[in-house]
């Protein structure tokens, strides 16, 4: 009984480990864009980015189908069969940009929506410099300086019509603290699918309107 219960403490210790070196890697190793957080609110917090550039496919299929093609890309998938680091997160967005409705019912599900799928790719290089997609539906693009109200939270990869309710809630708040923005949004993953649902950092992000 005394061997079961150690086995099972190092088997616990070691998922404990393993679960909190992914996350450690998230948060400290792997690269992120640079922001500056310019005020917390109640449920979010208004930062503002710096340029970045980014390699996107737009098409059906969902995320994980974007992430395929766009991780082609960085895993030498270019003119100079070059691999470029890894980094988080996977931004996803709608096509269209359009603002989502703020009043019920919820849009149903569209499966065969188009949506952007981005990945931020590492600071030092600039469009001149990165090597050429292979994948013509790959598209590098130099995302300008914007401010974005950020909400953070947990879990899997949301559905078309959880996405919609996330949108509209942060939206809220927004109308809530008075804080004008735009149609734009998006979703942020900073997590593979292997990790845990309750340790994934996700976010969605809607972009604060420029002052008149």
């Amino acid at each position: 009984m005394e061997t079961l219960t150690y086995i099972v403490l190092a088997l616990v210790a070691i998922f404990v480990i393993y679960a909190l070196g992914g996350v450690i890697y998230r948060e400290l190793i792997i690269e992120k864009p640079a922001y500056t957080v310019v005020e917390k609110k109640d449920g979010y917090e208004i930062r503002t980015y710096a340029s970045y550039i980014t390699a996107s496919y737009t098409g059906t299929g969902g995320i994980n189908n974007g992430f395929m093609n766009v991780a082609g890309y960085i895993f030498g998938g270019n003119i100079s069969s070059q691999k470029i680091a890894m980094t988080s997160p996977v931004l996803e967005s709608e096509t269209s940009g359009e603002k989502i409705a703020m009043t019920p019912p919820v849009i149903s599900q569209e499966v065969d929506s188009e949506k952007t799928t981005s990945f931020v790719l590492p600071g030092g290089y600039t469009l001149e410099t990165l090597p050429t997609p292979t994948n013509k539906n790959v598209v590098l693009t130099e995302v300008p300086e914007a401010t974005w109200a950020v909400r953070i939270f947990r879990g899997r990869q949301l559905s078309q019509k959880k996405e919609e309710e996330y949108v509209n809630e942060l939206m809220k708040k927004l109308d809530r603290d008075s804080i004008s923005y735009t149609s734009t949004y998006q979703f942020a993953y900073y997590d593979p699918p292997s990790t845990l649902p309750f340790l994934r950092r996700n976010e969605v992000w809607v972009q604060v309107a420029e002052a008149e």
